[in-house]
């Protein structure tokens, strides 16, 4: 089965449907493919033709509840911001765009780590900070089944009477799983006989 992107919601769908399962978008109306769908290499994966699925776990074993797209439920209604304040609203997926429910999301001053806000997604995977100060911060998205691994990032610049998109995407990272994964290094170190 080949798949291709909605032109409107970029979620993938099968290249024979009429229109897009998730937004109603018909399909016909989608930009052309590019050439790179469909190969392994590192310029297909880099600009989000291909994607190549790693393997994670954590430390405790635990991981966060994936549900796929739930279309029954209500999108958050985002009110407008108070007068000379901003709001940042945002989805947080998986790498097969699943939804990511109760994941821990913080709102930053740029290049710092101090968390004006936190809060965690939905059941829909959606997260809002409303009454910001206007200026420029990053959205943290954080797996707490993962600690040890740093943290999603996204730059937001936040404007006074707007309501600002972050939405996220979280990508496992590989596991290391011992030598037999590296099949470069320094060789075995030599044993001396006195």
């Amino acid at each position: 089965m080949q798949l291709e992107p909605c032109a409107q919601c970029k979620r993938h769908v099968a290249v024979d449907a009429t229109k897009c399962p998730f937004c109603d978008a018909p399909i016909g109306a989608s930009p052309p493919r590019s050439a790179l769908v469909g190969r392994w290499s590192r310029a297909a994966i880099f600009a989000g033709a291909t994607t190549l699925t790693a393997c994670y776990t954590s430390s405790t074993g635990a991981t966060n509840t994936q549900i796929q797209n739930d279309t029954k439920t209500a999108p958050t209604k985002v009110a407008q911001p108070a007068p000379g304040t901003g709001t940042v609203h945002g989805v947080v997926t998986d790498q097969n765009g699943a939804l990511i429910p109760n994941m821990p999301v913080a709102l930053a001053i740029a290049g710092t780590w101090d968390s004006q806000q936190n809060t965690k997604t939905d059941a829909r995977g959606e997260f809002v900070f409303a009454d910001v100060p206007p200026g420029d911060y990053q959205v943290i998205y954080e797996m707490p089944s993962r600690p040890h691994e740093g943290p999603n990032l996204r730059d937001v610049k936040v404007e006074a009477d707007k309501i600002v998109e972050a939405n996220g995407r979280i990508y496992p990272h590989p596991v290391d799983t011992g030598p037999c994964c590296k099949p470069y290094g320094a060789p075995p170190a030599r044993r001396r006989v006195v």
